[in-house]
């Protein structure tokens, strides 16, 4: 029997000219639909999934990133983003699995992707 927990629809956005213009945006109900399934396995999963998957819209590369925030609740906080759609979509699921981060601060956030940036440059 699958454990019961939710998965919820935090928010979307776009980029336009090489990322100088941001668009946030309604729910975009198909993609979300499209997601969760997928969400809801990895989640429930007893390993860290991988950072790319296939995307359920385009089928091309999907990003999923998993990350946790210190705060009033640490629930798990599920990032997705598809550069052919140009889209991300932000859940929040109350699942914590055994393989999630640990709960880091706003800019600890910050300092990590300023060090993966560094890496790639």
């Amino acid at each position: 029997m699958d454990e019961d927990f939710y998965i919820k629809f935090l928010g979307a956005s776009r980029y336009e000219d090489e990322g100088r213009i941001h668009y946030r945006m309604l729910e975009p109900r198909e993609r979300v639909d499209a997601l969760l399934p997928l969400l809801r396995e990895l989640i429930q999963s007893g390993m860290h999934p991988d950072e790319n998957h296939i995307c359920p819209t385009c089928g091309m590369t999907l990003e999923i990133s998993f990350d946790r925030y210190k705060g009033e609740d640490a629930d798990l906080t599920v990032g997705t983003y598809c550069k052919t759609c140009n889209i991300t979509v932000v859940f929040k699921s109350n699942k914590i699995p055994l393989w999630a981060p640990a709960p880091k601060s706003f800019f600890e956030a910050l300092d990590e992707i300023g060090k993966r940036g560094d890496k790639n440059a």
